[in-house]
């Protein structure tokens, strides 16, 4: 295993938590996808962008996640192999800001075959009577997947 630098059009350059930084990485089926922290204002939001040509070039999305500031994959192994459904999944701490805590993290999923569709996305809600998650579109109705207040 080696890795060496990629000069790339998505490379950015610190400027403290007002500078876009890479805060997830992930391949599917060949193509590479980043989320980034810092996408809005003040060290807000997160953004998606995909990479085609191995990290070459990027394409950012043209929406982000307001509602989160610090986005991550889970992933299950080279180029999402090991995967158990055909979901991609997302963590991110529940708040705005990357540089503030939350009392709890949510888990977010999409098909892997519209990772860029922001319609595509749901989001848990709760666990049902059988203990089985409850999705939801809406991401004024999500829940914790993981809670520690205060």
């Amino acid at each position: 295993f080696a890795g060496s630098n990629i000069r790339s059009d998505g490379e950015q350059i610190g400027d403290g938590w007002k500078g876009l930084k890479p805060a997830g990485m992930l391949m599917v089926d060949g193509a590479l996808y980043l989320w980034a922290r810092n996408a809005g204002a003040n060290g807000r939001e997160c953004q998606l962008a995909r990479s085609d040509d191995h990290a070459q070039t990027w394409v950012w999305s043209d929406w982000r996640f307001a509602e989160f500031g610090y986005c991550t994959f889970i992933n299950f192994g080279q180029n999402y192999a090991d995967a158990r459904d055909d979901y991609v999944y997302m963590v991110s701490h529940d708040n705005p800001h990357a540089y503030s805590s939350a009392d709890g993290f949510i888990l977010t999923r999409v098909p892997k075959t519209q990772i860029t569709a922001r319609g595509a996305y749901e989001f848990f809600q709760a666990l049902d009577g059988n203990g089985d998650p409850i999705w939801t579109a809406d991401i004024a109705q999500r829940g914790f997947v993981f809670e520690n207040p205060g």
